[in-house]
């Protein structure tokens, strides 16, 4: 029978009962050898089982037999402390980046005595359970995030909180023996929602021999502590104990230790080693960074998974030297001589002294491992799975939800934990043993078994049938030769309509590989032909359907068949050939989830290819027999060398290979021979013209597990989708009636999981489909409900007023998300009222513990503690523990209950949030004890705070706090819509770093970005909120406390290359402006309602489709340009040349042109004034003073060419510095302009009366600055560039306070006179200014002080390669921008700093 069992409890403990005033933070110890009679044989007393977190244990447990007894159910899932990794580095073309910091994506459990124990990221507690049964026993509270598991020490749990403290507890009841931390905090920042200290313990605590170890640490600029104290009071011991204070450290992840080591991970940096006996630092480990780290008992030290494509580096703990390199593995175990492998797609067994393979078992099972005797189990999505040591096979597979990222084996039984907040616990059963022996998968329907079909032709060296009949178990037979193929991952044969099946193939771990080494298939030489019938059903950058080759840029050989991007490609390096593989694409792209016959061909001197048996491309730079490497993998649906594995999403049909070059009569032969439909979804529509929408779609999460998605269509059509995991079976999903606006909610999704979707319609009597487009779970950020159902309070008088007084506070204060504090918070009960009624989370605090205690314990009931709903014992209510600035909204619990004034006015509007926090205060008629309108008021002036009294029902009073003094906006690209890259932020006079600190930290992190590189729209910020555009998604958050306010997944929404354009959107105070194909979309900055769209006006060329292209707000209009469709910059991948867009000439330096300007009024979307005359320069257009100022081009040539991304000499002829006015539209002044052509970029901005051209080209910066007014020009200069590379030829103008700067130089603004400062070098980024000081990028965030010139930086904090840290609101806001960046350390985090003057 299987036991479910939801979380519940009986035993609550506080983390705030007494304890010892000393100071430190302990972390324990626990040996893999314990002292005798401490630990019994079968436990798991710490995490990853010992101190050298071996992830072994000797126990065995009957594999074959094991079956679910009961599943634990957590009510909130794992939030782990960084939301990573990036999803690629798109500079570099690296997909698959490592996380290196995932240490708590699952709750962790140890096991002793018959008790689990597990620590909890979501509702910052420790529980027990019962082993075998999995009824809760216990739960201690902490004030924040536990992370590692507890370890378990004599009778004693250890372990650390995001709180800063360790803790020590009895495992019987779960009561507090001790806890210490190494420092009292000053004020808390905001973490995710939580408030926690810059030294969090996220190192756990390892306990061995009486001493207790652990590290408090966060940020590189911040110091961080090692500590050692006793186990049994928490105090330094005499001997061994030491508290030790560093700088520049990230300490997070379990700690090791050998007899005279500490181990520390660190992150996205090397381990960290320090001296046990006295904490002394003795320097990093060699290689990368990665929170996997095993010590081995011969004293190495392995330690992973390191940046780019991963890789464990073995080094010496006492040296610190590197002694081995394990590519592309995610984690180890050694077991005596032998060495177990966990990748990506495969399970490897290698002997540790001839350094020889023992075998090697592919799969799914990437996530963890541990070894139990002679038993390997392996965690994969929603399965784990058993595998023998002795040969590799795997011998049994359990079903689980989520992806498995934790196991342990005690007390008889198997311990699995997953991120989606699940503890399954197998045993083994008295049935019949379960085999699990894993071939290649076939639908739920049985395959009916195909004949196979007879084929002969000459030179046919290779053939492999993807159907029944020619498909054993892992085996796929070459049914032309010897060389079969053996199935990786799990692809799955399907249905290909009535006569054919083919293999799917997931595009995450699946393949089929021929052969290891290419030698051992005998490949053809001198000719060569290869054919597939393939159907891609998601385009990427590097793919492969057949070859053997490797290209790792400046080392390239072989052959590949396959293709680049959504052209499908031949690739050839002859040995007479050109000194690199020619890789020849088809001439127009493919189109993705439908059946497709390629065939490449190479007779030694010529290359063709062919698609659906038309010649798509031949060329003859190759020639000469095929220059193999010395070695390279032979395999089919993937691009596989020994630097790169990029599978195949798709499906194959049939492949073969020959010694000679087709004709073009065999390859249109061979495509007549079959027509091959469906196997990648239901009803995939057939192969010609895509479905373009009108617009959309839009996508956003409505809850944990939904979706709801909009598009609209030119005609009526039904609502239908094609919808499923990415790596399943696509679904039909449709509404009845015919509509043009269309919606559909997807359900049922699971946590951290990718879906695809794809919209289909009849358009012509033709059902067409979109492209597919993702539906990525892991970018929900919705917070869990809070259920009226679940409601622990007693339905009374009470619950009556609490819940009244909530929904008039919500109302009257229109605030329904971001932080609510509750003052004197009691019980609870208006906290969780307030909550049932809106998106807010709940902080409640109060000076009495056990109401604190009172008040978890029934939101912990209700299932939403640690999320929604947040308790904090204080000492005084008018001194909080937390930064300032924070709170959207703060009501009293105790003035609705007592009936007077707790705390201090004064500290209700210190912790207010700047630009629109309310203080809604007071108590409705009736109450008794009752607060007086005097005692309010009064209560009130004494903190000097303005108020609005409210004269009806009751006593209430509402605090408004406005903007902060000197806070200016960042409403468009360069600040504001005049380019100045200054947006009137005084930033309270701050200048550089010391002057700022950390307000809050967290989301969104590097997944939701691109990459780093692309050149992409700033992030925007007016009102107090922050808005982050990613890969098609916008993200708004509160800019004072980095709440999600709200988000949209946008798949049409993507511009890149700035410099040669112009941004997508603006915003004002209170809507988001979004330019997407031929709309601009209005979004409700506060609620991210889509509230409108307006149509771009089209140009003059009639046969032309427009986009709108610029885009600002200005007055009562939108200000809109129309260009042709499809010109903007929508590519991030490659280097400078590519999506780095950092070369110096050719296509991604020309310059994207509009052909009209127009206003629109804002409410109405009325055309107010429109103008079109020449071709309008995009990165010139500037909007300042009530003028509309552009470069224009009135070249004939240039007016009729057909492309608007325009590089011709004529474009610096015939140009017309144009002014407009903003309000009416009319011309102002023109004139002709002649200035040095910006072959590389060509900007205006306008400030202090001014307009600034600046032109880089010819190695120069070109400065000509004009009256604003009349168009006089007024002074010029040229400089020549300080290097031209990593942007430092793409210089912009920035103006500030009557100076100009064109880095590195520094002008007057009215005279041009050079000034006596110098702006520094940056490393491929703008600037924006403050009053005092410039950020930019320079390797890590950097402030340059305007005043004295000095310059500081945040250490391995990245931002991106053009604009991504901004200051706005009093805040320098620094959402993540550097994700991609596979050169290792950043920090990949979501940043807000504030003043230390205001915090």
């Amino acid at each position: 029978m299987i036991v479910s069992v939801n979380h519940g409890y009986s035993i609550f403990r506080d983390g705030r009962g007494s304890c010892m005033r000393f100071t430190l933070l302990p972390v324990f110890f626990l040996l893999l050898l314990v002292a005798a009679g401490f630990l019994h044989g079968a436990d798991w007393p710490t995490y990853r089982h010992d101190n050298r977190r071996s992830g072994a244990t000797a126990e065995k447990i009957e594999a074959e037999k094991l079956e679910l007894k009961w599943v634990h159910r957590a009510a909130l899932a794992p939030r782990p402390a960084w939301a990573g990794p990036a999803k690629w580095d798109a500079y570099a073309g690296i997909r698959g980046l490592r996380s290196m910091r995932n240490y708590d994506p699952a709750f962790h459990v140890i096991v002793v005595d018959g008790s689990v124990y597990y620590g909890s990221s979501a509702d910052h507690g420790v529980h027990r359970l019962d082993a075998k049964t999995g009824r809760e026993k216990w739960v201690f509270f902490t004030d924040a995030p536990v992370r590692i598991a507890p370890s378990w020490y004599s009778k004693k749990l250890y372990f650390g909180s995001d709180d800063g403290y360790a803790y020590c507890i009895r495992e019987r009841d779960g009561a507090m023996v001790w806890r210490q931390r190494p420092k009292t905090p000053g004020r808390l920042i905001l973490n995710n929602g939580n408030f926690i200290p810059f030294w969090p313990c996220r190192t756990g605590v390892l306990v061995d021999r009486g001493i207790a170890y652990f590290g408090n640490s966060l940020l590189p600029w911040k110091e961080s502590y090692i500590c050692a104290v006793s186990a049994t009071t928490g105090k330094p011991a005499s001997k061994g104990g030491f508290l030790k204070k560093y700088s520049g450290l990230t300490l997070e992840g379990a700690l090791l230790a050998s007899p005279s080591r500490l181990i520390a991970p660190q992150g996205r940096v090397a381990p960290l080693l320090f001296g046990r006996g006295d904490g002394a630092r003795l320097g990093s480990l060699e290689g990368g960074g990665g929170c996997f780290v095993l010590l081995t008992d011969d004293s190495k030290v392995l330690h992973g998974p390191g940046n780019k494509t991963g890789w464990i580096t073995g080094s010496d703990a006492k040296s610190r030297g590197k002694v081995a390199t394990f590519k592309n593995g995610n984690e180890m175990i050694i077991s005596g001589d032998t060495a177990y492998m966990l990748s990506d797609h495969a399970l490897a067994a290698m002997d540790r002294k001839n350094k020889k393979g023992k075998w090697r078992t592919a799969g799914k099972y990437s996530l963890t491992m541990i070894l139990a005797g002679d038993t390997v189990f392996a965690g994969g999505i929603d399965e784990v799975a058993a595998f023998r040591t002795s040969d590799g096979e795997q011998i049994w597979t359990g079903s689980v939800e989520g992806g498995v990222y934790g196991l342990a084996v005690a007390d008889g039984a198997l311990f699995v934990s997953t991120d989606q907040g699940r503890i399954a616990c197998f045993r083994p059963g008295k049935g019949k043993a379960s085999s699990a022996a894993a071939g290649v998968a076939a639908k739920k329907d049985e395959l009916e078994v195909l004949d196979v079909p007879v084929f002969k032709s000459p030179g046919l060296v290779g053939r492999w049938l993807l159907q029944s009949g020619a498909v054993k178990g892992r085996k796929v037979y070459d049914l032309a030769g010897k060389h079969h193929a053996e199935a990786h991952g799990s692809p799955r044969l399907v249905k290909l309509g009535k006569e054919h099946q083919g293999m799917n193939f997931e595009g995450q771990v699946s393949s089929l590989r021929i052969a290891d080494d290419h030698k051992l298939a005998g490949l053809p030489v001198k000719a060569i032909s290869a054919e597939a019938w393939v159907r891609v059903d998601q385009a990427a950058p590097w793919g492969g359907i057949i070859g053997a080759f490797q290209d790792n840029g400046s080392y390239e050989k072989g052959w590949l068949l396959g293709y680049v991007g959504s052209r499908f490609s031949l690739a050839v390096q002859g040995t007479g050939g050109a000194g690199a593989m020619t890789y020849m694409k088809a001439s127009s792209d493919f189109r993705t989830g439908q059946w497709y016959h390629v065939a490449g061909t190479y007779d030694g001197a010529e290359m063709k290819l062919y698609i659906n048996g038309k010649l798509s491309a031949s060329g003859k730079t190759q020639s000469g027999p095929v220059d193999y490497p010395p070695t390279a993998f032979y395999e089919m649906a993937a691009y596989h060398d020994k630097d790169e594995y990029f599978r195949m999403k798709g499906a194959l049909n049939e492949v073969r290979v020959y010694n000679r070059a087709l004709s073009a009569a065999e390859c249109a032969a061979h495509s007549r021979s079959r027509k091959l439909v469906g196997g990648g979804g239901a009803g995939a529509p057939a192969a010609g013209k895509s479905l373009a929408l009108a617009a959309g779609p839009f996508l956003h999460f409505t809850a944990l597990d939904k979706a709801l998605v909009q598009w609209e269509t030119a005609e009526p059509s039904k609502t239908r989708v094609l919808f499923g995991p990415r790596d399943g079976e696509l679904k039909k999903i449709e509404r009845a009636g015919l509509r043009k606006v269309h919606e559909l909610e997807f359900t049922g999704l699971a946590r951290n999981r990718l879906y695809t979707y794809r919209i289909l319609a009849d358009v012509g009597g033709k059902e067409l489909s979109t492209p597919d487009y993702e539906c990525d779970n892991f970018f929900n950020l919705v917070l869990p409900p809070v259920r009226a159902e679940a409601n622990p309070y007693s339905q009374d008088a009470g619950s009556s007023l609490a819940g009244g007084v909530a929904e008039r506070v919500l109302r009257e204060t229109g605030i329904d998300r971001g932080i609510c504090l509750v003052l004197g918070s009691g019980d609870g009960q208006l906290a969780w009222e307030i909550a049932a009624r809106s998106r807010l989370q709940v902080v409640g605090v109060d000076t009495s513990g056990k109401a604190i205690e009172e008040a978890r314990k029934l939101a912990y009931k209700a299932g939403v503690y640690g999320v929604r709903l947040r308790y904090y014992k204080v000492e005084s209510l008018s001194k909080l523990p937390f930064t300032g600035h924070f709170a959207n909204l703060v009501v009293s619990a105790g003035m609705l209950s007592k009936g007077r004034c707790e705390g201090s006015a004064a500290e209700v509007f210190r912790v207010l949030r700047p630009a629109g926090g309310v203080a809604c205060l007071g108590q409705p008629a009736g109450i008794k004890p009752s607060l007086s309108k005097t005692a309010l008021a009064a209560w009130l002036k004494r903190g000097k705070v303005k108020f609005e009294a409210i004269d009806r029902d009751g006593t209430w009073a509402m605090v408004r706090r406005g903007a902060l003094q000197g806070a200016g906006s960042w409403t468009h690209q360069y600040g504001q819509a005049d380019n100045s890259a200054f947006g009137g932020e005084e930033l309270s006079g701050a200048a550089g770093t010391s002057d700022l600190d950390v307000q809050w930290i967290g989301r969104p992190g590097p997944r939701a970005q691109p990459d780093r590189n692309g050149r992409k729209p700033s992030p925007l910020s007016t009102n107090g909120r922050l808005f982050v555009q990613g890969l098609h998604r916008i993200i708004g958050l509160d800019s004072y406390n980095g709440s999600i306010l709200w988000s949209w997944e946008i798949p049409s929404m993507m511009r890149f290359n700035m410099p040669r354009d112009c941004s997508n959107w603006c915003a004002d105070g209170d809507s988001v402006f979004v330019a997407m194909g031929g709309r601009c979309w209005r979004i409700d900055a506060k609620t991210g309602a889509l509230s409108r769209s307006y149509k771009v006006r089209p140009g003059n060329i009639k046969e032309w489709e427009y986009d709108w292209s610029y885009l600002a707000r200005e007055g009562e209009v939108v200000i809109g340009s129309g260009v042709k469709k499809g010109t903007a910059f929508t590519s991030f991948w490659g280097g400078s040349g590519a999506g780095w867009y950092d070369a110096k000439s050719g296509p991604v330096t020309h310059k994207v042109c509009s052909e009209n300007l127009f206003a629109l009024y804002e409410k109405s979307g009325q055309l107010k004034w429109e103008y079109s005359k020449g071709v309008i320069v995009n990165p010139t257009i500037t909007v300042s003073g009530g003028r509309v100022y552009f470069v224009e081009n009135r070249n004939p040539g240039v007016k009729k060419a057909a492309d608007r991304r325009v590089g011709s000499r004529e474009l610096w002829t015939d140009q017309y510095l144009v002014a407009l006015d903003s309000e009416s539209g009319k011309k102002i002044w023109e004139k002709p302009i002649d200035t040095a052509n910006g072959d590389v970029v060509f900007y205006l901005a306008s400030g202090g009366g001014k307009v600034v051209l600046v032109a880089s080209g010819g190695k120069k910066y070109h400065t000509d600055v004009f009256d604003a007014a009349t168009g006089k020009a007024v002074w010029k200069d040229s400089f020549s560039w300080g290097q031209d590379h990593h942007g430092g030829h793409m210089a912009r103008p920035a103006i500030v306070n009557g100076e100009v700067y064109v880095r590195p130089r520094a002008y007057d603004l009215a005279t041009g006179k050079v000034l006596k400062k110098s702006l520094p070098g940056g490393g491929c980024g703008t600037y924006a200014a403050t009053t005092g000081a410039f950020i930019f990028r320079s390797g890590n965030v950097t402030m340059w002080d305007r005043s004295n010139g000095k310059v500081t930086s945040w250490s391995r904090l990245r931002p991106d390669c053009w604009l991504s840290t901004i200051p706005a609101g009093g805040m320098l806001l620094s959402p993540e921008g550097g994700g991609g960046c596979s050169c290792g350390s950043w920090l990949e985090t979501s940043i807000g700093f504030i003043p230390v003057a205001r915090k």
